[in-house]
């Protein structure tokens, strides 16, 4: 019960933001949220990260929200532990976010952009770092802990002795 409870607060979260952001920041000059490292910018992304598939905003509002109540089953189901129903919980929250920006708005609001991030992908010859929201920052995290929680409970080899 606590991961859909987490689930649906993410998700609240993520929205409210959005909604404030679409109220307040549209056509305004990016502001420093945090100076050097993230600023408030508003984008209306028709797609996904660099632009891609920006043709694609319902397929991807239906492949996001199938994955994310997808995801939200597997975490009523999960036996495994708080750290893996968290990962989920995080992934489904942003999954959810997003589909729905897509299926009510045709585009997904982003409003965070990181002149920090920028400088690495312009020395990789990417240009800016995407602009990006809380949903995805949740996919991010959760996606990050899931690996991590994943590695762990692999067995280690084990060497046998030579005869």
């Amino acid at each position: 019960m606590r991961a859909l409870a987490l689930v649906l607060t993410l998700f609240l979260v993520d929205q409210g933001t959005k909604i404030w952001a679409a109220a307040t920041l549209p056509g305004r000059a990016p502001s420093p949220l945090l100076p050097g490292l993230f600023d408030l910018l508003y984008v209306e992304n028709p797609g996904m990260a660099w632009g891609l598939l920006s043709n694609a905003t319902l397929p991807l509002a239906v492949l996001r929200g199938s994955v994310g109540l997808a995801l939200l089953a597997l975490v009523f189901r999960d036996m495994a532990g708080w750290p893996r129903q968290l990962s989920l919980s995080l992934i489904a929250a942003g999954a959810l976010g997003n589909a729905l920006d897509g299926f009510r708005l045709g585009f997904v609001v982003d409003l965070l952009s990181s002149p920090a991030l920028s400088k690495v992908t312009r020395l990789l010859g990417a240009g800016d770092f995407p602009v990006f929201n809380l949903a995805d920052v949740w996919v991010v995290l959760g996606t990050l802990l899931l690996s991590g929680t994943e590695f762990r409970k692999r067995p280690h080899p084990t060497t046998s002795p030579s005869a």
